[in-house]
């Protein structure tokens, strides 16, 4: 099956056992991901994955101390952030990260007032990620690229983030006069078609 390219958000893998039929290479994921799995060469030459590699979430966060606002609009996974702000009688705010371990950094508080006892909030500057439009990316045999206006998972752009397996053959239904492939197989481009699922007319 020769060298596999490494799935999505995965930065390891290990092929102890060979590249031939029968044999695998296990991999593991990239920091900020969780999971792993295996991949296995099958005896038409590629390779079928199981297992993969999942963004961490680190779900809804607690309020800070002496916080009452909370804001969580991109969302809880690795990367993301959280403002908050302070209760009545309280200044300052700040912002809560989604860590790789699966926690949250935090950054400001939320300090008594001397003389004011208004809410302050935070001020969110938001950091764009580059687009897969930035970057041009050759994506390996079996995978297609995604769309060029798909975001970047950091700041700067990685096959993982601008490349997607191509479907298998699965979901395609063979003419009655030819004879499947493995419904594993990957299909050619983002499009399932017969000379990619069947082979051989039966006679």
């Amino acid at each position: 099956c020769g060298r596999p390219n490494l799935p999505f958000n995965a930065d390891a893998l290990s092929c102890s056992s060979g590249t031939i039929y029968g044999q695998g290479c296990a991999f593991g994921c990239a920091a900020g991901y969780t999971g792993g799995g295996n991949l296995n060469c099958t005896s038409f030459g590629n390779w079928s994955q199981s297992g993969a590699c999942q963004v961490v979430n680190c779900g809804r966060p607690n309020l800070p101390s002496n916080a009452d606002a909370l804001s969580c609009s991109s969302g809880t996974t690795y990367g993301q952030g959280c403002a908050f702000g302070c209760a009545a009688g309280y200044t300052g705010g700040g912002i809560l990260s989604c860590t790789s371990r699966g926690d949250w950094a935090q950054k400001g508080s939320c300090v008594a007032g001397t003389t004011s006892t208004t809410t302050s909030s935070p001020t969110l500057t938001l950091i764009a990620m580059p687009t897969c439009a930035s970057v041009s990316f050759s994506c390996g045999s079996g995978y297609m690229a995604k769309d060029p206006g798909t975001s970047c998972a950091a700041s700067s752009c990685v096959t993982s983030d601008c490349c997607t397996a191509n479907p298998t053959c699965s979901s395609y239904t063979c003419p009655a006069v030819y004879a499947a492939v493995s419904s594993s197989t990957v299909c050619s481009s983002d499009t399932c078609v017969q000379t990619d699922c069947c082979r051989g007319e039966i006679t």
